[in-house]
């Protein structure tokens, strides 16, 4: 399935696009203050496409995605499904998606980061957007696996459920 939707989106972008994807950093640090240090990634610090879910274990969740020692929030996505997390002191959040989330709610989610001298506050906000004009622009477009993704898109849902 994600075959098609690659070699469907290749089709359509030209070199100056192909460079633009590899010239994007993998992960990103930032210093929010002298002590709120993020650092943010896809899905795990080392893997584009690991999955972690949002009820893995306290040991699993820091072994996995919260290795750095001296940052205190972290910051990730790929799954599709927004949290915000505690874990001894230090904070995980995945930020949801914008178009494609799976938490049963479809509106489009961020995160959103306030940061203040030590303080910081997380929050998942939701927004929403015209599903019906996404649905059209699938179909218009003749994407692969359209069906799916609209049923997807329609109930927040992954295509695997």
């Amino acid at each position: 399935m994600m075959n098609r939707e690659r070699e469907w989106t290749a089709a359509r972008l030209d070199e100056e696009d192909f460079q633009y994807l590899r010239d994007l950093p993998e992960s990103l640090e930032l210093e929010l203050s002298e002590t709120i240090r993020v650092h943010a990634f896809h899905a795990t610090p080392e893997n584009l496409f690991d999955v972690v879910l949002p009820e893995t274990d306290d040991a699993a969740m820091k072994a996995r995605m919260m290795r750095r020692g001296d940052v205190r929030l972290f910051v990730c996505a790929h799954i599709h499904l927004p949290y915000v997390r505690f874990i001894e002191g230090r904070c995980i959040v995945n930020t949801g998606s914008v178009g494609l989330p799976f938490d049963g709610l479809p509106q489009a989610s961020y995160a959103l980061v306030e940061a203040d001298e030590d303080r910081f506050r997380v929050s998942i906000e939701r927004v929403p957007y015209d599903v019906e004009k996404v649905v059209k622009q699938f179909r218009d477009c003749d994407y692969p696996n359209r069906d799916l993704l609209i049923r997807v898109v329609r109930n927040a849902t992954s295509p695997g459920r």
